[in-house]
């Protein structure tokens, strides 16, 4: 938080500016840039991560693995039940 201009935050990458005008962790499977007042979500195909000090961007699938927006991890695509990695 810059101090003097409440709500205007300049938070780093992985945080989002809360309700307080603090910067605080975006949730698993959510990433943000730096200076964002929010976070977005992890689309399909894409996995997020678990540490907050990496949530500054998701991580691709590899060919063959499958993930729905908001997923921990990836899938595989040839086992009935996605056989999630």
């Amino acid at each position: 938080m810059t101090g003097d201009k409440i709500g205007c935050a300049a938070c780093p990458a992985g945080q989002f500016e809360d309700a307080t005008f603090a910067c605080a962790d975006c949730p698993a499977q959510w990433y943000a840039v730096a200076g964002k007042d929010a976070c977005k979500a992890c689309p399909a195909g894409w996995t997020g991560w678990a540490v907050p000090s990496e949530r500054i961007s998701c991580n691709n699938c590899l060919a063959g693995f499958f993930a729905a927006g908001g997923d921990a991890t990836c899938g595989n695509c040839d086992t009935p039940d996605g056989g999630l990695l």
